[in-house]
């Protein structure tokens, strides 16, 4: 499990609209029916501001 928390640590976030490198600027949990999800806030040197699901895409 620790591997698995590391691998996700490591994960550089892409802007949605440019496609460029972007920071993550805040993360937060939102709660549905299905329990809390993760999301964060990024930024891109663009400047675009994005408020998103967290999620790892398997490579």
């Amino acid at each position: 499990m620790a591997d698995d928390l590391a691998s996700k640590a490591l994960v550089q976030p892409v802007c949605p609209e440019c496609g460029g490198p972007a920071t993550v600027v805040d993360r937060f949990v939102l709660y549905c029916t299905t329990g809390p999800v993760l999301h964060i806030r990024t930024t891109c040197q663009s400047p675009h501001h994005f408020a998103e699901e967290f999620s790892v895409q398997a490579e």
